[in-house]
């Protein structure tokens, strides 16, 4: 009886449904895209948006070195890169081969897919190595570009302050027993600065290499070599230079001779010749360190066992996202995290050989043809 009289009330609570809703969420429906359409739709805008800033951008920012940072050769959208293609094409063709199985046989996916906990665990490791590589390759082309600036500072000092402690010519109010003194003092003198213009070209040719072609942005118009150099002081100098087979070492000793010959003509007191003899001799040390820098690679364990997890996690990433991305994201996503992780090891091996041929090495050509030519205007001074 109860049931009788109460569901009448109950049908009569519940909401009618309106034909003309009914018409309109199902013209909406009707016109609502597909997922691929929506995702390509995005893909082709933020395309566009992209190029058409690059392309603004670079009509407003001339003249403008704060935006020309972004929009020039350092910028993002800069072509000029490290990169090793293999093992970036081998991790891009893993994302290919899931999107594909994604697309053609989406039933299977299940026991393809790895355990996203995996990848969150071999993160840790991975960046904790990454930083690690990262930090040290820094590092050691920041310190090698100390040690090359300091080697040739030191040099260009050197320089100056024999040139202005011994004289260039005859005054003509020496004694007459100081003349002769005076005259062989000022041929040392021109000896000596040769030999410290040839030792600096001899240290790069050394730290390079004889056949070393820097990049077009490094390169020098008038470049010397330092049997070139002696030979403007003496052949006999230049042969007895090559034929020593350590040139290097015999411009340091024919330096610490050339002190010496100051001091014997008393053209340099004891206390300032020892001064220049020990910078003269701590060049050496100077241009070991970065010899050093130049034979020695980052230790190869570590290297090995960083590449290693690094290409595990961007190999197999693809299938630890396999649920969670569609296989129209899969490639680009897959793309972009290989390159931010392998992209950082590209760079840190670059950074690990400061002075080769790249664009970004020190330009230790460049810098030693500069010391030269102040060390030649420097020994044509006269104060």
């Amino acid at each position: 009886m109860l049931r009788k009289v109460v569901a009448p009330w109950l049908c009569s609570l519940r909401p009618r449904k309106n034909p003309l809703c009914s018409q309109l969420s199902t013209t909406v429906e009707e016109l609502s895209p597909s997922a691929l359409k929506l995702q390509l739709a995005t893909a082709a805008s933020l395309a566009g948006l992209g190029g058409l800033t690059h392309l603004l951008g670079n009509g407003l920012a001339k003249g403008n070195e704060r935006e020309q940072g972004w929009l020039g050769d350092r910028g993002p959208l800069s072509t000029d890169r490290s990169i090793a293609f293999f093992p970036t094409g081998m991790c891009v063709a893993s994302g290919v081969l899931a999107a594909m199985l994604q697309k053609f046989y989406p039933n299977h996916i299940i026991h393809l897919a790895i355990p996203f906990k995996f990848h969150e665990m071999l993160a840790l490791p991975m960046s904790l190595l990454l930083a690690f590589r990262f930090q040290g390759s820094y590092d050691r082309w920041w310190n090698s570009r100390m040690k090359a600036s300091d080697l040739v500072g030191r040099c260009v000092a050197i320089a100056e302050y024999v040139a202005h402690n011994v004289p260039q010519k005859l005054e003509g109010d020496e004694d007459l027993q100081k003349v002769e003194a005076v005259k062989e003092a000022i041929e040392v003198r021109k000896r000596f600065l040769q030999i410290i213009e040839a030792y600096l070209v001899f240290v790069e040719e050394k730290i390079h290499g004889a056949d070393f072609a820097p990049h077009p942005t490094n390169e020098v118009t008038s470049w010397r070599s330092g049997e070139e150099i002696l030979k403007e002081l003496s052949i006999e100098e230049a042969e007895v230079c090559q034929s020593s087979g350590e040139s290097i070492v015999w411009c340091s000793s024919a330096m610490l001779a050339c002190i010496l010959k100051f001091q014997d003509l008393e053209v340099l007191d004891g206390d300032n010749g020892s001064m220049v003899s020990s910078s003269i001799m701590q060049l050496e040390q100077v241009f070991i360190e970065c010899m050093v820098v130049k034979v020695q690679d980052s230790p190869a364990p570590f290297i090995v066992h960083h590449r290693t997890i690094m290409t595990v996690f961007c190999l197999t990433f693809p299938f630890a996202i396999i649920n969670k991305v569609g296989w129209l994201l899969m490639i680009p996503v897959q793309t972009v995290i290989s390159f931010a992780f392998l992209g950082s090891e590209y760079c840190s091996r670059e950074l690990d050989h400061p002075f080769g041929a790249d664009k970004s090495c020190i330009p230790l050509r460049k810098i030693v043809q500069g010391a030269c030519e102040r060390i030649r205007y420097t020994g044509g001074l006269d104060f």
